[in-house]
């Protein structure tokens, strides 16, 4: 009986395979590079990449000079990963 073994919390009904650039719209073209990524990225390598430059250009984490800039980045950051995000169906 399968019952006794336990697999782990891995839920593989909800793993995404990555999109192929063909089936990739041109309106997400953008995102991707805002992201700096590869479209035919997964959703593992889109978190990955949203949360370094999430943090990278936080207005929290910025000086005074740069907060601005920093705060239009950060936006930009965030409105591409859900669109993406919303793409892949996560």
């Amino acid at each position: 009986r399968f019952e006794h073994f336990n697999f782990g919390s891995a839920n593989f009904q909800n793993f995404k395979k990555p999109v192929p650039p063909s089936k990739a719209s041109k309106n997400l073209m953008p995102h991707f590079n805002t992201l700096g990524i590869a479209p035919n990225s997964g959703a593992a390598e889109i978190k990955k990449a949203y949360r370094k430059l999430a943090l990278k250009y936080h207005p929290d984490k910025n000086l005074e000079a740069s907060k601005e800039e920093a705060s239009r980045r950060f936006r930009e950051v965030a409105e591409a990963y859900a669109a993406l995000n919303q793409f892949l169906g996560s």
